[in-house]
């Protein structure tokens, strides 16, 4: 998988005054990556001084909300179709199998 872009940190040397190029080289990121901070920001009139309060993963978000989001190709379960105990051997039969603790649907957990 592909290193996250460290966009505050590029936020932050660009605020300093720092050109595109020296970042890019001096922190060993893509020249592609920062212009495409430089552009998001401009974009949307975000600088150094808005999200320096901000975790470094919150600015990413905030830049690249698409990115890196975790998806599932899988539904949730309809675990209300389930009886109890049928639910629970399930539950058990995966835990021996495959040796570790598996989540417990809320209808269990009453």
């Amino acid at each position: 998988m592909a290193n996250k872009i460290r966009v505050k940190l590029i936020l932050e040397l660009r605020s300093a005054g720092m050109s595109r190029n020296l970042i890019a080289s001096t922190r060993h990121i893509s020249r592609n990556s920062v212009s495409d901070v430089f552009r998001i920001a401009d974009e949307r009139g975000i600088g150094y001084k808005d999200i320096q309060n901000l975790s470094p993963q919150e600015v990413y978000r905030l830049f690249y909300p698409d990115k890196h989001s975790v998806e599932s190709m899988y539904l949730d379960p309809d675990y209300e179709r389930f009886d109890p105990p049928i639910l629970e051997n399930i539950c058990l039969m995966f835990q021996l199998s495959h040796g570790c603790p598996l989540f417990r649907p809320p209808s269990l957990l009453v």
